[in-house]
């Protein structure tokens, strides 16, 4: 669950720099951001997905339809949720439900079913 709301976090920070001023200004503030979280910058990307329907917990907006000030507040604002913030960030309509794990019938009793090589297979020599 901690690793949702650090995705949300983190791409509600990407959201904001934009707005934030020149590119260098925004690389430096998505690198502190992201050392802040613990998260290497060069993992994080930013696409432009057509047509794309973000998750129920995203947070996004046309570009320009929010001024820089409004998305700085919104990113200054931001904490790790407590336990009673998480049910609500989180519902259990949303969870997946709970499963037994898939018996595999497939396999041998005894191996993996591979076949043996026979001696001196591979071996140099």
């Amino acid at each position: 669950m901690a690793r949702r709301w650090l995705w949300s976090v983190l791409f509600v920070c990407v959201l904001a720099l934009p707005g934030c001023g020149d590119d260098a200004e925004v690389q430096q503030e998505l690198a502190d951001r992201a050392a802040e979280i613990g998260v290497s910058a060069e993992l994080i990307r930013v696409v432009d997905l057509p047509d794309h329907q973000p998750a129920w917990q995203s947070v996004s907006a046309p570009a320009g339809a929010v001024d820089a000030e409004t998305l700085r507040q919104a990113v200054e604002g931001a904490h790790a949720p407590d336990a009673g913030e998480l049910e609500e960030l989180f519902p259990a309509e949303h969870r997946p439900p709970e499963r037994t794990p898939v018996e595999r019938g497939d396999l041998p009793p005894h191996g993996d079913g591979a076949p043996q090589n026979p001696d001196g297979t591979g071996q140099e020599g």
